[in-house]
């Protein structure tokens, strides 16, 4: 349990996320783009190699566990994020939601492993959707902090508010990072709407529908604030402030736009990006 806990803090999931939010909000975009995808990643595989090869056969209802931390994760994650004023941390409190969802997937596949289903069985139940998740969201998370670094250099400011009327200042950043915060949100056909669909049939083939059901709430809890972000840069008049000079500088551009190219991808594409999944969870021994 205590080894648990340890992941629960690597991968921001709550009870152990205090940490996220002060991160997010201090750290450099770069950093934070880092922890948000690259560490969670690490974290999750980890998590699940010792939960399918070390933990299996450990006399402990690990999926009660699991689906406990996947609920309190996302509602926590949601309903804080609400409040939020700083995209920064608004993201911190996201990333911790995105991390109840993946684990939906995982107590998924532990519930179906513990019923005694076949082991091929249990492994595409909750597991590949796990991996198929964390490659959506790191496209889409990753699109949306190349976004707000991009809009941090231009409006000089973290604040929500400052991305009033953002489209008529900058139509194309104000674009991408909509796209970003819809594939968020989980709108089809973006990738992370075929992940958490994944997850959510997982969840309720491996008798754990009450756990789907507080995933596609959480979701919907979600798209309050992503949309409200989307409203202010859309449908809001921007402030009489000019903004500082863009930089010319192509490479966030060029990372967004690979970013925003992988996004769409598993959104239209989402077989072969699962085939792929499955394929390392294999590789994991899992």
């Amino acid at each position: 349990v205590l080894l648990v806990a340890g992941f629960g803090f690597k991968i921001s999931a709550a009870p152990f996320q205090m940490w996220v939010p002060d991160v997010y909000e201090g750290a450099p975009t770069p950093v934070v783009a880092f922890l948000s995808v690259a560490s969670k990643a690490a974290g999750f595989a980890v998590l699940l190699r010792v939960m399918f090869t070390g933990f299996f056969d450990v006399s402990l209802d690990w999926a009660v566990l699991m689906a406990a931390l996947a609920a309190a994760s996302m509602t926590i994650g949601n309903l804080v994020a609400i409040a939020q004023s700083n995209i920064r941390r608004l993201f911190g409190y996201s990333t911790i939601a995105h991390a109840g969802y993946l684990l939906v997937g995982v107590a998924a596949g532990v519930q179906a492993g513990q019923s005694g289903l076949d082991v091929p069985v249990f492994a595409a139940i909750g597991l590949d959707s796990v991996l198929f998740y964390l490659g959506a969201y790191t496209a889409a998370n990753l699109t949306a902090f190349f976004a707000i670094a991009a809009i941090s250099e231009r409006v000089g400011s973290d604040r929500i508010n400052d991305y009033t009327g953002l489209v008529t200042r900058s139509p194309a950043l104000a674009v991408i990072l909509a796209l970003a915060l819809i594939a968020l949100i989980g709108v089809p056909p973006t990738g992370i709407f075929i992940a958490k669909l994944y997850v959510f049939t997982a969840a309720v083939d491996s008798g754990l529908a009450w756990l789907a059901i507080v995933g596609v709430v959480n979701s919907a809890v979600s798209a309050y604030y992503y949309v409200r972000i989307i409203r202010l840069m859309f449908l809001q008049q921007p402030p009489a402030i000019p903004d500082s000079r863009p930089s010319r500088n192509p490479a966030p551009w060029a990372a967004m736009g690979v970013a925003a190219a992988v996004l769409v991808f598993m959104g239209v594409a989402p077989g072969f990006v699962m085939t792929a999944a499955g394929a390392a969870v294999r590789a994991l021994g899992v």
